[in-house]
């Protein structure tokens, strides 16, 4: 928990002349290799759809590692044995943006309880096993970056997306 009260922390004395050039899609692939043997424990697969190319980023490479690391971890700490968490890095060239969506097939929530996550110390239901920071802080770390975290919804599914210009 500390570790989390201090990455929120850091969000928010950072400005963007502690930007680098990075390659997200390689932060990506490091980051669910970080988080692989939680799915694994859990008997989870993580699979990376979309681009596998370089996709050069003008950033903060730890924040934005740190606010990945987050949706990932969500994404598996909040599936059942067994679910699919699928992580998938998109190109919409179209609208200038770059897309980082985490899908899986746990607890599916309305966009009211979405914004009610996004908010410091509040957790999914009854579990109390998070801090209530993950979610809040991917959220500030878009922000900073001039991005959003948003959610769509099927029935038996849901998608986190950070979206990054």
């Amino acid at each position: 928990m500390v570790d989390k009260l201090l990455s929120a922390v850091h969000a928010y004395t950072l400005d963007s002349n502690s930007y680098n050039e990075f390659d997200l899609s390689a932060l990506i692939r490091k980051r669910a290799g970080e988080l692989a043997p939680s799915a694994f424990d859990k008997n989870q697969e993580i699979t990376m759809v979309g681009t596998t190319e370089k996709v050069p980023y003008n950033g903060h490479e730890i924040l934005l590692g740190e606010a990945i690391s987050n949706l990932i971890h969500n994404a598996i700490q909040y599936n059942e044995s067994s679910s699919i968490t699928t992580i998938s890095l998109l190109l919409r060239v179209t609208a200038k943006e770059i897309e980082i969506a985490v899908s899986d097939e746990g607890q599916v929530f309305s966009n009211d309880e979405f914004h009610e996550l996004t908010q410091p110390f509040r957790t999914s239901g009854s579990d109390q096993s998070g801090s209530g920071f993950g979610l809040s802080i991917a959220k500030d770390i878009a922000r900073m970056h001039r991005g959003t975290l948003q959610t769509t919804k099927t029935d038996s599914s849901k998608t986190i997306m950070m979206l990054l210009p």
